[in-house]
């Protein structure tokens, strides 16, 4: 059993690895993918947005808390969960997975978003322990790594201009762009036609346009046969 373990934290880690290392590539292919292959409707555009909307409001309040690499922060988010930035990337990624309306557009970007956030958590988690030392052990012993804890937290010393210092509206602009595209998808049949996507009005009109011109060409055969 403890083999089978082994084999099987092995293969895990090799994975991490490969998706780490190829992280851009990887990225940009399940993100064109996921667009070529949604088929968004109005209720998962709105399942995914109120759950990206969530992954936005944590990310915000995560940066809004914290000054990278001057101070050590504990309080808001922080006092949740050690990597709330990561937890807010992790809701957005499966908010737009959601949002595309696929099964597989999800499970990809999940599993893609875990591949890449688990090695950068646990790099910045060494850095960290460089940094603080015994107090961020201490803090890593209270405070679990990604999902946050169920339990009451501070605001925290929130602030709209360190929110602004660490660009955090530039994942509102982006998931906002995200979605317009989905929501383009979802109204125009034609780009989603253009896809190759299902559209049950269009596959409907072009099975009864190839039966118009069947049938055509047949009485067309007779006349000539019967001239």
């Amino acid at each position: 059993m403890s083999g089978l373990r082994s084999a099987a934290g092995q293969m895990a880690g090799l994975l991490l690895d490969f998706i780490f290392r190829f992280r851009v590539a990887l990225a940009w292919t399940v993100g064109i993918c996921g667009f070529v292959l949604a088929r968004p409707s109005a209720l998962s555009i709105l399942i995914g947005s109120v759950w990206a909307g969530i992954g936005l409001g944590w990310r915000a309040w995560a940066a809004g808390n914290i000054c990278k690499n001057v101070e050590m922060a504990t309080a808001g988010p922080y006092a949740l969960s050690r990597h709330p930035l990561y937890f807010g990337n992790l809701m957005l990624a499966c908010g737009f997975g959601a949002a595309s309306g696929r099964v597989i557009v999800f499970a990809a970007i999940s599993l893609l978003a875990l591949g890449i956030f688990v090695p950068l958590m646990r790099r910045e988690e060494a850095a960290m322990l460089d940094l603080f030392g015994e107090r961020y052990r201490q803090y890593m012993r209270a405070v679990p790594p990604l999902v946050p804890a169920l339990r009451r937290a501070s605001w925290g010393g929130f602030s709209w201009r360190q929110y602004l210092a660490n660009h955090e509206y530039n994942a509102a602009i982006g998931y906002c762009a995200a979605v317009g595209a989905l929501i383009a998808i979802h109204r125009s049949p034609a780009v989603a036609a253009g896809w190759g996507l299902r559209c049950p009005a269009l596959m409907d009109r072009a099975r009864h346009l190839r039966y118009e011109i069947g049938f055509g060409n047949a009485i067309k055969f007779t006349r000539r046969k019967a001239r």
